[in-house]
């Protein structure tokens, strides 16, 4: 998951506030999502394609470095992420983009 952190560090220039409450969820959302690629359990797609739209749209930046991190996942690991781990990485990473003033 080290590889995840600096393709996003990469694509949005940043260096990101260890110190900061919103790095370590997001660290900790990261640890979590590796646990689960390592164990191949995955959440399992549910109706959320209301809210999948509108993260989406609403994070456009964030969402397009989780269509990335998707691509990596899908070519290291064969896994492709659901909608529902989509909208949790593309929100922890919007939050700790605009906490760290990108």
């Amino acid at each position: 998951m080290l590889q995840l952190f600096f393709q996003l560090t990469y694509y949005f220039h940043v260096d990101f506030d260890e110190e900061d409450v919103y790095y370590y969820r997001f660290i900790t959302h990261l640890k979590f999502f590796a646990k689960r690629l390592l164990d191949h359990k995955f959440y399992e797609e549910d109706d959320s394609d209301d809210l999948w739209n509108i993260i989406r749209k609403k994070y456009q930046e964030s969402f397009r470095c989780v269509g990335r991190i998707s691509e990596f996942i899908q070519k290291k690991y064969g896994h492709s992420l659901s909608k529902e781990e989509q909208i949790y990485l593309t929100i922890h990473i919007e939050r700790v983009i605009k906490k760290t003033g990108k």
